[in-house]
């Protein structure tokens, strides 16, 4: 998907968002969590994801492209996922996307 928007992205300096979660973290605690979910695949493709965003950053930053990630770090409230515990607001996660693309600096930040 990056390969086929780069040439927009480069023309317009564009920005390439992505939503991450954090068993994409090495945590010995985090990878027993992911085991016991039976969710060992989303692990390894989180942990992927997130060095590319990294990598990403990187090498297009020089281009004017921004890359950069949201960690998610818990439940979304109202989500498929929430079981009435959740602590996150969707539109929390939302903010974070707009300061994280208005700064356009760091490649990666967390939000629990």
């Amino acid at each position: 998907a990056t390969q086929e928007a780069l040439p927009d992205l480069r023309s317009e300096k564009g920005a390439l968002l992505v939503t991450g979660g954090g068993l994409a973290f090495y945590d010995p605690k985090i990878d027993a969590m992911a085991v016991s979910w039976g969710a060992m695949g989303l692990a390894v493709a989180k942990a992927a994801q997130h060095k590319a965003v990294g990598l990403l950053h990187q090498r297009l930053a020089g281009e004017g492209v921004y890359v950069g990630e949201v960690v998610v770090l818990g439940m979304v409230k109202g989500t498929a996922f929430d079981s009435g515990h959740a602590t996150l607001e969707a539109a929390s996660i939302a903010n974070r996307f707009w300061e994280l693309f208005q700064s356009r600096s760091e490649a990666s930040v967390n939000i629990s």
